[in-house]
C-alpha cells in the first residue's frame, strides 16, 4: 500500500470515529460486570505449562540433533498431551 493511500485510509476511518463522537457518554458501570463469571471453570496453565517444560528434552539430554531423531521426539511428546494428536489428523 502506498503512504498516500494509508494516510487517506486512516483520514476516512478518523472520520467515521468522529461521526459517534457525540454519542459518547460517561458510564458508571456496576462492579457485577467485572467480576469473574462462577459457572465457568478457568484453567491455571503455568502448572501445565511448567510439566510440558520437563518433558522437552534438550541438546545435552539427547546429544543428537538430527533432524529424523527430533521429529520423533516431538511426536512422542505430542502424543503424551494428547493421545490423539500422533494420529497424523
Amino acid at each position: 500500500m502506498k503512504k498516500e493511500d494509508s494516510l487517506k485510509q486512516d483520514k476516512t476511518v478518523l472520520a467515521q470515529i468522529e461521526k459517534y463522537k457525540d454519542s459518547c457518554k460517561a458510564e458508571i458501570i456496576a462492579d457485577s460486570f467485572f467480576q469473574v463469571p462462577t459457572d465457568v471453570n478457568f484453567q491455571d496453565m503455568s502448572a501445565f505449562t511448567k510439566n510440558l517444560m520437563k518433558q522437552v528434552p534438550t541438546v545435552s539430554q539427547t546429544n543428537d540433533t538430527s533432524s529424523v531423531d527430533s521429529q520423533k521426539l516431538i511426536e512422542e511428546m505430542m502424543k503424551k498431551i494428547s493421545p490423539e494428536a500422533g494420529n497424523d489428523q
